[in-house]
């Protein structure tokens, strides 16, 4: 996937993803939320995590919380 693909799915634009890649900007916690929710568990749980979200509460958020 490119960066044009990425922040299209995301709803970035690629100059914002291409700083991410290059380490200029970190990604908001929206960002990071984003790729939690696009990503597979276990390995969305390590960008749920960056965005300050506990398990519990990601959970809530994707529906699967109690």
């Amino acid at each position: 996937m490119n960066q044009l693909e990425f922040g299209r799915i995301l709803g970035f634009s690629p100059i914002v993803v291409s700083r991410w890649e290059r380490g200029l900007k970190k990604p908001s916690a929206e960002g990071f939320i984003k790729m939690g929710k696009m990503s597979k568990r276990p390995s969305g749980w390590y960008f749920w995590r960056l965005a300050g979200v506990d398990q519990q509460d990601a959970l809530r958020m994707l529906g699967d919380g109690h």
